[in-house]
């Protein structure tokens, strides 16, 4: 854990539109962001991904194509253990619609390093769009490659 940071994007919910945290990167050269979501109800939840040059956001706020990211799709209900742990990588893509099927639980792992981000940007941000109440999601951030060695990771709030 000396080399990675961990940050509750979004904390678990039902599946209403929501923008996670604002995180900066300045400090650290990868990031994945982990979306899960348990599918309780045929509906799709759009990810889509934005970069920033201040945690306000405001006019400074560009699209990222999402060029590495990863799905095990409809593996597990809710009480069962999952039936594979297998991924499957994904094409590159503006933005990546979750599975319909409306069984299992699904993961999703996006992974995007620093330089991605383009001069000037140390920002970066994942959009989740509405699906259904029956649904829940969660979004965690895992930043890794810290820039500088110190006894804890920097902070990636601010």
């Amino acid at each position: 854990m000396q080399d990675t940071k961990l940050v509750m994007a979004v904390s678990p919910r039902v599946a209403a539109a929501v923008s996670s945290t604002w995180i900066n990167m300045e400090n650290y050269r990868k990031i994945q962001f982990v979306f899960q979501v348990d599918q309780n109800d045929a509906a799709t939840t759009a990810i889509t991904v934005d970069k920033a040059k201040t945690s306000a956001g405001g006019s400074n706020v560009n699209g990222i194509n999402i060029q590495n990211w990863w799905a095990m799709v409809d593996v597990a209900g809710t009480t069962q253990a999952a039936a594979s742990d297998t991924f499957t990588k994904g094409a590159a893509h503006t933005s990546i619609t979750t599975s319909a099927t409306g069984t299992g639980a699904s993961i999703y792992v996006l992974e995007f390093d620093a330089d991605e981000l383009g001069e000037g940007y140390n920002f970066i941000q994942v959009e989740l769009g509405a699906s259904n109440a029956a649904n829940i999601i969660s979004l965690l951030a895992i930043l890794s490659e810290p820039r500088y060695s110190s006894a804890a990771p920097p902070t990636a709030l601010e």
